[in-house]
């Protein structure tokens, strides 16, 4: 079985999931690196695993892998929008276009998820600093995983959108690209 080289690949879906799961990988290590170091109050997969389990259950080794689980695809998932993003626009600014991509996803899982009462709301305010840096972690390196293992044929180029308008600015009124300076009347005569 051959592997297709690192920067070949062409398949837009499997692209942005496995961008996407990559940088859910790094947010995890990020996660559990700071939970480690008392920074934070729960990982991510005590906060996905209560949208099946209450908070006291969610710390059993079963319950735990189901939140783990979860949070990988949720991650996997929302890498799609992401690809798609860097398809339409290209990949100029792909490291801006993935820490807002991160950001808009903390919006609505972590914030809208407390919100609609999904799962039990942290306490302590380290803990959505540390959420805001790993979401951000998330969208910069999916981003940059994208772009890695894309083909760069895949992307929009920027010169595709700048020259359809010069190429209506070179045609006269009836679309046509021939103007002929025997035609026209000078206004000095």
């Amino acid at each position: 079985m051959k592997f297709k080289r690192i920067g070949k690949m062409q398949d837009t879906i499997i692209i942005g999931m496995l961008g996407g799961f990559i940088g859910t990988v790094c947010m995890e290590i990020s996660n559990t690196l700071i939970y480690k170091a008392k920074k934070t109050e729960v990982v991510y997969p005590q906060i996905t695993g209560q949208f099946f389990f209450s908070p006291k259950r969610v710390n059993r080794k079963e319950n735990f892998i189901l939140g783990e689980i979860l949070h990988l695809g949720v991650g996997t998932f929302f890498g799609l929008p992401l690809i798609l993003i860097l398809k339409l626009t290209g990949k100029d600014h792909h490291l801006s276009k993935g820490l807002l991509t991160g950001m808009t996803t903390w919006g609505t899982l972590y914030v809208g998820g407390q919100k609609l009462g999904l799962f039990k709301q942290p306490v302590k305010s380290k803990t959505h600093y540390s959420s805001i840096l790993n979401n951000a972690l998330y969208g910069l390196t999916s981003a940059q995983a994208m772009v890695t293992l894309a083909d760069p044929r895949i992307f929009a180029s920027k010169h595709e959108f700048d020259e359809q308008p010069q190429a209506q600015l070179r045609t006269n009124y009836y679309g046509t690209n021939e103007i002929h300076q025997d035609d026209e009347q000078s206004v000095y005569q």
